[in-house]
């Protein structure tokens, strides 16, 4: 089985307190493609504007 590299997806997002909402594929009717990574390993890693990174749990 091969291991897949990182990838990195820029995206839409608003802070509530300590936590976040990202959005994209505008309004599709279909999942994007980076979804179906997170269903698969749901763990995230997360730079916001301000160039703070930190890891997620999804």
């Amino acid at each position: 089985m091969a291991v897949a590299k990182p990838s990195r997806t820029r995206l839409i997002y608003s802070a509530f307190g300590e936590d976040f909402v990202v959005a994209s594929k505008g309004g599709a009717d279909h999942d994007p493609a980076w979804f179906k990574d997170l269903q698969t390993k749901p763990t995230v890693g997360m730079q916001a504007s301000l160039g703070r990174s930190f890891p997620l749990g999804v």
